[in-house]
């Protein structure tokens, strides 16, 4: 078994079976290989077939690549475009795993949007982040989002994520479980904890939904405070069944024109782990 080295001559593995192409496949943040019209997964002893394209076939000779690789639905997981074996159509081919990470689409960071073209326009490879995605990585980078469009208010609704609040009294951003979007997601302490988010669009003022993302892995509901612009009202999250798994709070509020604050406060429980905050 012929063995990979690293730049100090230390063996890290053995050779995968194929080295033409890359692509982000089954759940986890490792990149799959992607050779003619097959995704294996590299293993310590073997690689583990995980599809191949059936009447689709790959371009440029040996290097078989596809007509195109990337996060072109969104998920953040990659798609694979393959042209049928009689060139009459190009076919989408895409993962039925479901993400065990969450993240912003590969599409929200710029240099990824360019490396989809440069897979067109010059000696074909696969397209890469601005960041590092794989074992151990850090969590990425928020994209910067601007809703575009005219009017005070365009778009439906504003989301806000928790991380960038303000926190205090013993709560703490985490990224221990999965399945949170952005970079992080916010774990109250039991009492007298908060998070602040300030300086909420309002969207013209009145009464607003607001829905609160948020996992809670115990078997009981616990109760907090949400005050918006110092008004107070009792919250309450119930169980999701897991850490990991994402629910929705749902919350009538009244915002004014204009700049809001939301506070969350712990008042003798901790409250769900709270990941983002939308205001509709």
């Amino acid at each position: 078994m012929t063995n990979l080295f690293n730049a100090s001559g230390a063996s890290i593995g053995r050779t995968p079976g194929s080295a033409n192409f890359l692509v982000w496949w089954d759940t986890d943040t490792l990149r799959e290989l992607l050779d003619s019209n097959h995704i294996d997964k590299y293993g310590t002893s073997s690689d583990t077939r995980l599809l191949t394209g059936s009447g689709v076939t790959s371009n440029n000779g040996t290097k078989s690549t596809p007509a195109l690789s990337g996060d072109v639905l969104g998920d953040w997981r990659e798609e694979v475009i393959w042209r049928t074996t009689d060139n009459a159509f190009l076919r989408i081919y895409t993962t039925t795993n479901v993400a065990t990470n969450r993240f912003y689409t590969f599409l929200h960071d710029p240099q990824y949007r360019v490396a989809l073209a440069w897979q067109n326009v010059a000696y074909n490879q696969p397209p890469h982040p601005s960041f590092f995605v794989g074992a151990n990585m850090s969590p990425p980078p928020t994209p910067n989002i601007t809703i575009v469009g005219g009017g005070e208010n365009p778009g439906t609704q504003d989301t806000y994520q928790a991380e960038n609040g303000l926190i205090g009294g013993g709560t703490v951003t985490e990224t221990t479980n999965a399945g949170y979007m952005g970079s992080a997601y916010v774990n109250s302490s039991a009492n007298g904890g908060y998070l602040e988010i300030q300086g909420v669009d309002g969207r013209g003022g009145g009464s607003k939904a607001l829905s609160i993302r948020y996992a809670l892995g115990v078997t009981s509901s616990r109760t907090g405070r949400l005050l918006v612009n110092g008004v107070a009202q009792n919250i309450t999250f119930n169980p999701t069944g897991a850490w990991t798994a994402w629910s929705t709070l749902n919350v009538s509020v009244s915002l004014n024109n204009g700049s809001n604050v939301l506070r969350f406060e712990s008042t003798g429980q901790d409250l769900g782990n709270i990941d983002q905050v939308t205001v509709q």
